[in-house]
């Protein structure tokens, strides 16, 4: 536009004076025009202007909302690192828990087997319990019928008892018959001896006969005693094998009687130790369900609680854990005793610094 204005200025200086007008009129027209356009281009600049400072406004919040955005997403950039790296974490400390759980699990189904093991040793004694319960039952059957035939047989001598004293009470009235025959025999000796003399020798003969007979009463009468006296020892000798077979059978009673109890205490052990089993088992399942949760707080191997007990009787300390192992000393009743639980039936203490055995019955419950 000033451009436009400059060359008007030049040919208005340069023309002509005729054409001067004419150019005078086209210069102010051409102003006239310059001005309308200059005007409009200082509309326009001044248009231009606002919308280049929008513009710039518009970059300049552009460019805050842009580096706001970068910040927002360098941290959530940082913050999904430190994502990544705590899931790694607990990924790996997981990994740790579950191969720790699996461990565990291991333990604890090697300790199942071996209280499986346990009980089916249980079951075992006591099925030879069992066994020897029959036994005993057996042998107690055997000696009642002995000690019934011991009977029958002391009622049948007690029979030949009676028998023989009637035999003897036979004898003694047929020997007091035969004394009192003598002595009416030795009357009529007297007599006939005095009266009939040719009868003398046959008397004495008859005499004779009756002190054979007499003798041989006598000596019938000693035989009978001594087999009287045999047949007291004899049923003597059968009271007492029938009180000793009596106490044989009240002691087999007694010992089946325990055996019983014995039996009855073992089954309820197998039964609560059996619950127990089951309880075990059905928690460890219930806690592999859930094992990313699961924190085991097992005692380390070879701790056991220590008990201080008090005996209830007299009792052996033993090398080992049987009736059958070497009897190291002797506990008295009352004595206090530090033990420690070995299995069901032992506890373990301590003898002179070394390891002894001492059974779980000689402590009160």
């Amino acid at each position: 536009m000033q451009l436009r204005l400059a060359l008007a200025l030049i040919l208005l200086f340069t023309a002509s004076p005729v054409s001067l007008g004419q150019d005078l009129d086209d210069v102010e027209s051409g102003m006239e025009e310059a001005l309308a356009e200059s005007e409009a281009a200082k509309v326009e600049a001044k248009a231009a202007a606002r919308r280049a400072e929008e513009e710039k406004e518009a970059m300049g919040k552009a460019r805050r909302e842009a580096q706001e955005a970068a910040s927002k997403a360098r941290s959530k950039e940082r913050d999904a690192k430190a994502k990544v790296a705590e899931a790694e974490r607990k990924y790996e400390q997981s990994r740790d828990e579950k191969e720790k759980y699996l461990r565990d699990k291991e333990s604890s189904e090697k300790k199942y087997q071996e209280e499986v093991a346990k009980i089916q040793a249980a079951e075992k004694k006591l099925e030879k319990m069992n066994i020897e319960r029959d036994v005993a039952q057996k042998e107690r059957d055997k000696v009642h019928l002995s000690l019934n035939a011991k009977r029958e047989e002391s009622r049948r001598l007690e029979q030949k008892i009676t028998m023989k004293k009637e035999e003897l009470d036979r004898m003694v009235r047929d020997l007091k018959s035969a004394q009192a025959q003598e002595k009416a025999a030795e009357i009529r000796l007297s007599e006939a001896r005095k009266e009939y003399a040719s009868l003398d020798k046959k008397s004495k003969h008859s005499l004779k006969v009756h002190r054979e007979e007499l003798e041989e009463s006598k000596q019938a009468l000693a035989k009978y005693n001594k087999e009287m006296r045999e047949l007291r020892e004899g049923l003597r000798k059968l009271e007492e094998e029938a009180e000793m077979a009596e106490a044989e059978a009240e002691r087999a009673k007694r010992q089946a009687q325990a055996a019983r109890e014995r039996l009855n205490q073992l089954q309820a052990e197998v039964n609560q130790q059996s619950k127990e089993l089951v309880d075990r088992k059905t928690a460890a399942v219930s806690e592999s369900q859930k094992y990313k949760d699961l924190k085991v707080n097992m005692k380390p191997r070879g701790s056991h609680k220590v008990y201080k007990k008090t005996l209830a009787k007299d009792c052996n300390l033993r090398l080992g854990a049987s009736t059958n192992s070497t009897v190291l000393n002797k506990s008295l009743k009352g004595q206090k005793l530090k033990v420690y639980s070995y299995d069901r039936l032992w506890f373990v203490t301590k003898h002179s610094g070394k390891k002894a055995f001492i059974a779980r019955s000689c402590f009160s419950r």
